[in-house]
C-alpha cells in the first residue's frame, strides 16, 4: 500500500514539474529550509494563526516578530527605537484591519499611545475617534504600568506627534481639541519628526522644546538636532546629557552620531557646564565602537573624562583600536581589562595588553573565565605562552571547562595542567547537568568514563545517583540518562509479572510520571538539540516507552497519558498509533486529558487531536468540557469548539446563562473581555433581550472592582446591567456605590470614568478603603472638599483622612498659583469627556 502511494505521488509531481533539473533544485532546498526552521525553534518565536491573536495583543502591537524579538513597545532606547517601529508598522497593519472591518474588535485604552505613535492614517485615527471618544478625554494613570508620556496632561498629541503624521496631528488638534504642549514638541524630536516639528514651531511660536536636543541625540536624528539649533530660540539651552547621549549610540549610524556630537560641541555655548563635572564622558564613548568619536571626546574634554572604565570596557569588548589608543593617551586600567577580554575570547586585546601594554595586571580567576567562555586559543595562549605567575597555583578550571561543553579544553586542561577532579562532589556534577551548555552531555559522559563515576558513586548512597536522575529529567536529555541507568543498572523496565493493581508502583512508573521540564526552565544558550523546541520536552518518556513497547499494553498507555501531564503532541501521536485501545473509554478518561493538557494552555492542537481522530464521542459531558474551557480562560480552544463541533447549539439555557454571569466576573484581564463578548455573541446574538435578566449591582461591582476599563464600558455600552443605586440609596443600606468600586480598584482611568458616566453618583467613605494617593487626588479634583471632609470617617482611618487633608492642600495651592497667574487650563479633560458623553 505504501509503495502504491509513493509510486502516485511520485507521478503527481512529475506532472506538475516535468523537469528533472528544476525538480532537483528545488529539492536542494529542502534541507536549507529544515535547518530555518529548527533556526526558528531555537529563537523560541512562537508565531501564533492570525485567527487565534488576541484583541488585546493586536492592540499592543504585538502581532509581528523581528530579529532581536523587542516586544517591549515602550523601551525605546538607542539600540533598538528603529526595530521596535519596524515590528508595530508590520502589526499596525493587522491593527489597522481589525478596527475597519471586525465589529467585536476592542482596542484596549492601554494600548492607546503606541497606537497614536503609530498612525500615520487621519482615517484610522477618525475611526477610533469615533468608537472611543472618551479614550481621548481620559487622563493616563501616572501609577500604572511604565508608559510613555504618561506624565503630559496632553498625552493624546504627544503620541501623535510621535507618528509624523501633521495630519493627524491637525486633527487631533483641531476636531479633538486637545492643545499640544512642551512635551509634544520633545516627542516629535525624540522621533526624528522633523515635519511635525517644523508645523509645531511655525504654529506654536510661544511653546518652548525642553529636552529635544537630548532626546534627538539619543535616537541619532541629526536633521532634528541641526533643525532645533538654528531654528529655535538661542535661550534654549541643551544640557551635557545630550553630549552624553550622543557618545553612548552603539547604533550603525557611525557617521551621524560622529557629526551628532561634533555639532554639539561647536554649540558649547548653548550648554551649561556640568555641575559634577566631565569625569566618564570619553569612558561613554567605547560602546560606539568608533575610534574617531573617543578621539573627539578625549581632545575637547582632556583627560579629566577619563577613568579606568574606558579601557576595561574596550578590552570587554574586544575594540582593539580604542584600546591602543587609550593606552596611548595614558589611561588608567585595571585587572579587569585582562580578565575581561580573555572571557570574551578576544585574543589580540589580550596580547596587546599582556606584551605591549605597560604595567597590565590580571587575577587568577582569568583562566576560569577564559575556560568558561570556551575560548581554546586563549587557554592555550595563556598555558603555553603568557608566562602568567597567577596561573601556577593549582586552578579548578576543569568544571568550567565542562560547564562550557568544550571536550577540547577539558582534554587540553588535564593533559597540560594535570588537573583532575578528585575534589569534586555530586553538587559539582549537578551543576553541570543543570547548567552546561553545547555538548555537555558528551563531556560529562568522558568524565565518567575516566574515573568520576567511581570516584563519586562509591562513597555515596543511593540517593546521590537519584539526585542526578532528578537532574537529567530536568534537562531532559536522553544520552545522559540512559548511560546513567546503564551504569547504576536501575530498573526502568515494566515487570509483566507485577500485578496490575501495583504495578503502577514500580520503579518505571517513577521516571514516567515524573513531572515534564517546561519552556520557561529551560536556559536560553543551551544548543542541545534537547532544546529546539520551545514547548515542553518528552525525550525521556519517548525513550522509556519505546524501550518497553513490547512489554506496554492499552492499560499502561491510559494510565501514562492520565498521570504523566504529558504536553507533547507528538508523543501523544506516537501513543495513538501505536495502541489506539488505550484511549477507550473504559479505560481513559478523555475529558480530564484535555483538561490537564489541553485547556490549562490553551493549546487548541490537543482538542484537534480528539476530533481529527473522532474522539470527541467518548466525552461523557459537552457541558463539562465546554465549562472546563471557559474555567481556564482557554479562548482558542473555545473557538475552536465552536467552529468545529458546533457545542453551542448543545449548551443548555442554564449553563449559558451561569457562563455569562461567571465571565462578567472574571479576573484574567487578557482574555475576559474576549470570553464575556463570546458568550454574549453567541449564547444571546448581541441581543439583551435574550438574556433572562441583567447583571445585578452586586455583579457589577465585582466588574467594575476588577479595573477592566473595558470590560465595563463594553457592559455598560450593551445596557447589561441594571441601574447603579444612588449616593442616599447607598448610605442607607450600607453599600457601595460604583464611584466606591472604581476608587477601590485603583484604575485611576475607571475612576474618571466612572465619575464622568454617573455625575448624579458621588463616593462614599467606602472609596477611601485602600488610601492610594493618586486615587484620593483625582476624588478631591472632582468633589467638592467640604463633601468628603463631612464624610464620616472613624478615629482609626486617620490615615484616610490626613491624606485627604493633604490633597485638597495640594489642590487649593494649586488653584492659587492659577489664579494668581491667570493661567487656568482651557484642557479640562474631565469637563471635555463629560459634555462629549453626555451630549452625544
Amino acid at each position: 500500500m505504501e509503495d502504491k502511494t509513493t509510486t502516485t505521488a511520485t507521478t503527481t509531481i512529475f506532472r506538475v514539474i516535468k523537469s528533472k533539473v528544476l525538480l532537483n533544485h528545488i529539492f536542494q532546498f529542502i534541507p536549507i529550509i529544515n535547518r530555518q526552521h529548527q533556526q526558528q525553534q531555537f529563537n523560541n518565536i512562537e508565531y501564533t494563526k492570525f485567527k487565534d491573536l488576541s484583541y488585546i495583543s493586536i492592540s499592543n502591537l504585538r502581532c509581528c516578530h523581528t530579529t532581536d524579538d523587542t516586544n517591549n513597545n515602550n523601551n525605546n532606547n538607542n539600540n533598538n527605537q528603529k526595530s521596535i517601529i519596524e515590528q508595530q508598522q508590520r502589526s499596525f497593519n493587522l491593527f489597522r484591519y481589525k478596527l475597519l472591518n471586525d465589529a467585536q474588535f476592542v482596542v484596549y485604552f492601554r494600548a492607546m499611545p503606541v497606537i497614536l505613535r503609530n498612525c500615520k492614517d487621519v482615517k484610522v485615527l477618525q475611526r477610533l475617534y469615533q468608537l472611543y471618544p472618551h479614550y481621548f478625554d481620559l487622563p493616563f494613570d501616572l501609577g500604572s504600568q511604565d508608559t510613555n508620556l504618561v506624565d503630559s496632561k496632553s498625552w493624546v498629541v504627544d503620541n501623535v506627534a510621535a507618528s509624523g503624521s501633521v495630519e493627524c496631528l491637525v486633527y487631533a488638534i483641531q476636531t479633538i481639541g486637545i492643545e499640544p504642549t512642551t512635551v509634544t514638541l520633545d516627542t516629535a524630536s525624540e522621533y526624528g519628526q522633523l515635519s511635525t516639528l517644523d508645523y509645531l514651531t511655525k504654529t506654536y511660536p510661544h511653546l518652548k522644546v525642553d529636552r529635544g536636543v537630548e532626546l534627538a541625540a539619543t535616537n541619532s536624528h541629526l536633521n532634528v538636532i541641526e533643525y532645533l539649533l538654528n531654528n529655535r530660540p538661542t535661550s534654549e539651552s541643551f544640557s551635557s546629557m545630550a553630549i552624553l547621549n550622543a557618545a553612548r549610540n552603539n547604533n550603525s549610524e557611525k557617521d551621524i552620531n560622529l557629526k551628532i556630537a561634533t555639532l554639539l560641541f561647536s554649540h558649547l555655548d548653548r550648554c551649561p557646564p556640568p555641575k559634577s563635572g566631565v569625569t566618564g564622558f570619553t569612558d561613554n564613548t567605547v560602546p560606539s565602537r568608533s575610534l574617531d568619536m573617543v578621539k573627539l571626546y578625549y581632545n575637547r574634554l582632556g583627560e579629566d573624562s577619563v577613568t579606568t572604565l574606558a579601557i576595561n570596557m574596550a578590552s570587554e569588548l574586544g575594540y582593539l583600536d580604542i584600546v591602543m589608543y587609550l593606552d596611548q593617551v595614558g589611561a588608567p586600567a585595571t585587572a579587569d581589562a585582562m580578565d575581561y577580554s580573555a572571557k570574551n575570547g578576544h585574543l589580540n586585546v589580550l596580547r596587546y595588553l599582556h606584551e605591549q601594554r605597560r604595567g597590565s595586571v590580571c587575577t587568577k580567576e582569568i583562566l576560569k573565565k577564559a575556560v568558561y567562555g570556551g575560548h581554546s586559543d586563549i587557554v592555550r595562549y595563556l598555558q603555553e605562552e603568557s608566562n602568567l605567575s597567577v596561573l601556577q597555583p593549582f586552578e579548578p578550571a576543569l568544571k568550567c571547562a565542562a560547564l562550557a561543553g568544550s571536550m577540547e579544553l577539558v582534554r587540553y586542561l588535564q593533559q597540560t595542567r594535570s588537573e583532575t577532579y578528585f575534589q569534586w562532589t555530586g553538587a559539582d556534577v549537578i551543576n553541570i547537568i543543570s547548567e552546561g551548555r553545547d555538548n555537555y552531555e558528551s563531556v560529562l559522559i568522558y568524565l565518567f568514563d575516566s574515573g568520576l563515576w567511581e570516584q563519586l558513586i562509591s562513597n555515596q548512597s543511593e540517593t546521590r545517583v537519584k539526585d542526578y536522575i532528578a537532574s537529567v529529567h530536568r534537562r531532559d536529555s536522553v544520552p545522559l540518562f540512559e548511560y546513567i541507568v546503564e551504569k547504576a543498572q536501575l530498573v526502568v523496565d515494566i515487570d509483566p509479572n507485577i500485578p496490575v493493581k501495583v504495578m503502577f508502583r514500580a520503579p518505571f512508573w517513577d521516571h514516567l510520571l515524573v513531572a515534564p521540564p517546561r519552556a520557561g526552565n529551560l536556559h536560553k544558550p543551551h544548543s542541545s538539540s534537547s532544546y529546539s523546541n520551545n514547548k515542553p520536552h518528552c525525550n525521556i518518556k519517548t525513550w522509556l516507552l519505546k524501550r518497553n513497547k513490547h512489554l506496554l499494553n492499552d492499560k499502561h498507555y491510559a494510565y501514562f497519558l492520565q498521570h504523566a501531564l504529558v504536553y507533547s503532541l507528538e508523543l501523544v501521536e506516537y501513543i495513538w498509533r501505536k495502541c489506539p485501545e488505550s484511549f477507550s473509554p473504559k479505560i481513559f478518561d478523555h475529558l480530564d486529558f484535555i483538561g490537564n493538557v489541553g485547556f490549562k494552555n490553551d493549546r487548541v492542537e490537543f482538542l484537534d487531536f480528539l476530533h481529527r481522530n473522532d474522539l470527541f464521542k467518548y466525552i461523557r459531558s459537552y457541558r463539562a468540557m465546554v465549562e472546563s474551557a471557559f474555567k481556564h480562560s482557554a479562548i482558542k480552544c473555545i473557538k475552536y469548539l465552536r467552529d468545529h463541533c458546533q457545542l453551542v447549539e448543545l449548551i443548555d439555557e442554564p449553563t449559558k446563562l451561569e457562563l455569562f454571569n461567571s465571565t462578567a466576573t472574571a479576573t484574567t484581564s487578557s482574555k475576559s473581555l474576549e470570553l464575556f463578548q463570546f458568550c454574549f455573541i453567541h449564547f444571546f446574538g448581541s441581543d439583551k433581550k435574550l438574556i433572562p435578566q441583567l447583571l445585578d449591582q452586586e455583579t457589577f461591582n465585582k466588574v467594575i472592582r476588577n479595573g477592566s476599563l473595558e470590560m465595563v464600558h463594553f457592559q455598560l455600552e450593551n445596557q447589561l446591567v441594571v441601574q447603579p443605586i444612588l449616593t442616599d440609596v447607598a448610605l442607607e443600606q450600607h453599600q457601595p456605590t460604583v464611584i466606591d468600586k472604581a476608587a477601590q480598584s485603583t484604575n485611576i482611568e475607571l475612576l474618571c470614568y466612572m465619575i464622568a458616566r454617573y455625575p448624579n453618583i458621588r463616593p462614599t467613605k467606602l472609596s477611601f478603603e485602600y488610601p492610594i494617593r493618586s486615587v484620593v487626588g483625582c476624588l478631591v479634583q472632582h468633589y467638592p472638599s467640604n463633601y468628603l471632609l463631612k464624610l464620616p470617617f472613624l478615629n482609626y482611618e486617620y490615615y484616610a483622612t490626613n491624606i485627604l487633608k493633604e490633597c485638597i492642600k495640594l489642590k487649593e495651592k494649586k488653584e492659587k498659583e492659577l489664579n494668581n497667574n491667570n493661567n487656568n487650563n482651557n484642557n479640562s479633560l474631565y469637563d471635555r469627556f463629560k459634555q462629549k458623553l453626555f451630549n452625544s
